[in-house]
């Protein structure tokens, strides 16, 4: 399953992280156990459910990635709500000081796939 087309409304910040959650999920050479773990205590910021959304959405820590249909069945939301849920969760996290240092430290070809710029 590729996320990476599905229409979620995201402003710069926002796709900054969308990407990051990709690469993370895609590529095991570029985002590294350490950050692999920074990520986790990051997603926990946003509580059980949502963290389980984002999760299963990018195919994250071994899940396999969820379309949104089969996400909002589970949740029993439209698939327009849930992303909104995950516009919103993407929106919290990549504002927050955490991620802002997170990316500061990432190596510059990791800045660059995602769209970071000093």
């Amino acid at each position: 399953m590729d996320n990476s087309s599905d229409t979620l409304r995201l402003d710069k910040f926002s796709r900054q992280l969308h990407n990051y959650l990709l690469l993370a999920h895609k590529s095991a050479l570029l985002v590294s156990d350490v950050d692999k773990a920074n990520l986790n205590i990051l997603l926990t910021m946003l509580g059980g459910l949502d963290k389980d959304i984002i999760d299963a959405y990018y195919g994250l820590f071994g899940e396999t990635a969820k379309p949104v249909e089969q996400l909002a069945l589970k949740y029993r939301v439209t698939q327009d709500a849930l992303r909104e849920i995950i516009a919103k969760d993407l929106h919290r996290l990549s504002i927050s000081p955490e991620w802002q240092m997170m990316m500061r430290r990432m190596k510059p070809i990791v800045q660059k796939k995602i769209g970071f710029t000093i």
